[in-house]
């Protein structure tokens, strides 16, 4: 008799399965050790596993679920049964069946997204799985004059802007909608939000977006300035620095550090919070110069490397100047290597050190 490889794994299931994690939900340490050792077998371990999705143990059900998500050598025959076992409430399965990617596994997703579409669950894992497949429905439920049940405008945003999801060639489409006149602000409002949630993917957008908040600032500047800001461009910095003066606070400085060298010419406008009576204020001002990459303001950072008082100012001061790899600074790093009462600064100036030579990186 020929014993598979995998049974000796299978065996284990119905004892160990049902040992659940502390408080009944989720996988336990033991359950993803097995899973680990399934997923070895590839293809040979896919007829028992999916023959354990129906058994009448809910939890074997559940761990099934659980390899089977993840399981190699899945295919279109198989589709039947993934779409069953997620019918009966095996929320584990979704992306087993975007893995199989054929237009009958997406539109079966798509149908269980449009009829809960929720936040941060394995459907939403699978669509961002099923790449540019899936971008066209999602596009037209952000077009949708109602926003979707529940949590759906995060989920599709969610979906949208994962690593493995459509990206940037979500950005035309989403460019289109902010740009449509005829349809409701709330809804151009949502396309410009996640445009900026892409990021830099969203470069592209800009223009589009600036003419939007100029032909109706009263509706869409606020959401404008918040995707140029993240999309970090130096498009935002005029928003930002307005923000900067009407309340100083450490939230725009952060923005404007987050900017990188795109927020090189925010420099001058930076440079006199390291001043400010506000302790957090300066600190984050003295971080943003480093971000930024503002290197004419490297004098005063050195200035600052000689408070006795604000160690955190000396720490963000340290590591900006660490980061503009000003050698003019080293006679006082080295000095307060040896001297400053405060290890974590002595770390910080360590740090700053060793990028000015070439040998670290931040």
């Amino acid at each position: 008799i020929v014993i598979p490889a995998i049974w000796p794994s299978i065996v284990l299931i119905a004892q160990i399965s049902t040992k659940r994690p502390a408080g009944g939900h989720g996988i336990s340490k033991e359950q993803t050790e097995l899973a680990k050792q399934i997923w070895a077998h590839g293809a040979e371990a896919v007829p028992p596993m999916l023959k354990l999705l129906s058994s009448d143990n809910e939890d074997v059900r559940e761990f099934a679920g659980y390899v089977v998500r993840d399981l190699v050598g899945l295919s279109e025959k198989d589709l039947e049964t993934l779409i069953a076992a997620v019918k009966r409430g095996n929320g584990w399965v979704p992306p087993a069946i975007a893995r199989i990617g054929s237009p009958l596994a997406v539109r079966f997703l798509l149908d269980e997204f449009r009829a809960k579409p929720e936040f941060g669950t394995q459907v939403t894992w699978a669509l961002a799985l099923c790449g540019e497949m899936v971008l066209p429905d999602l596009l037209e439920l952000v077009r949708m004059p109602e926003p979707p049940r529940l949590g759906g405008f995060d989920a599709i945003e969610e979906i949208l802007t994962n690593p493995r999801g459509a990206g940037a060639t979500a950005v035309p489409g989403l460019q289109a909608i902010a740009r449509d006149e005829h349809l409701p602000v709330q809804n151009r409002n949502r396309a410009i939000h996640i445009l900026g949630s892409l990021g830099p993917a969203a470069a592209a957008s800009v223009p589009d977006l600036k003419q939007v908040a100029k032909a109706n600032p009263a509706a869409f500047s606020d959401d404008v300035n918040q995707a140029l800001r993240k999309i970090g461009t130096s498009d935002a910095l005029p928003q930002l620095l307005r923000w900067l003066r009407a309340a100083p606070n450490g939230s725009a400085l952060q923005d404007i550090a987050a900017l990188g060298p795109n927020g090189h010419s925010a420099g001058p406008a930076v440079v006199p919070y390291l001043g400010d009576k506000n302790w957090t204020v300066r600190v984050f001002a003295a971080r943003a110069l480093g971000h930024i990459g503002y290197q004419e303001g490297a004098p005063e950072l050195i200035g600052l490397l000689a408070d006795p008082n604000d160690w955190r100012l000396v720490y963000a001061a340290a590591e900006s100047l660490g980061r503009l790899k000003t050698r003019n600074a080293v006679p006082a790093l080295e000095s307060l290597v040896q001297n400053h009462w405060f290890p974590p600064v002595r770390v910080a100036v360590e740090k700053a050190l060793h990028s000015i030579a070439g040998q670290d990186v931040y």
